[in-house]
């Protein structure tokens, strides 16, 4: 009797799985990716732009239906102007963008989160992708990273 070595086992295991999806016509889910990005250090009290710029990756070839992006501020920061809400599908090769004008109103150090997320029709499962920016406001100075 001849034996399967364990390299061999997995790889058509793995050529099964792709089989099965293919026949299912399941298709693969896109893969977001968030970037968040500030104009300038948030000196305190002073307005900054900050943007959330996401989009689906070149490798994937499918939209992300009914995705939501969102900017979040921790309690040291407050909006200006703008939005820090977005909902809608995100399309192959296209990149999108919220921008609000927010400003820090504490000292301390915090966290600024950007996120898109969306759920496969026929899932409960969340996809998406995240970015986070961190500050250090002080009295005269701020400072990222």
């Amino acid at each position: 009797m001849r034996t399967v070595s364990a390299k061999s086992a997995f790889v058509m295991a793995l050529v099964f799985a792709f089989l099965v999806t293919m026949l299912l016509g399941c298709p693969p889910q896109p893969e977001i990716w968030a970037k968040l990005t500030l104009s300038e250090p948030p000196i305190l009290g002073k307005p900054v732009e900050v943007t959330l710029t996401f989009g689906i990756q070149k490798d994937y070839s499918h939209d992300a239906k009914n995705a939501t992006a969102r900017i979040s501020l921790p309690e040291g920061f407050e909006l200006v102007s703008g939005n820090l809400e977005w909902q809608g599908d995100v399309l192959q090769n296209q990149t999108y963008a919220i921008e609000a004008t927010i400003k820090s109103v504490k000292t301390g150090y915090w966290e600024l989160a950007g996120r898109i997320q969306y759920s496969p029709p026929g899932s409960d499962d969340i996809l998406g992708g995240a970015d986070f920016i961190y500050v250090a406001v002080s009295e005269d100075k701020a400072e990222i990273s």
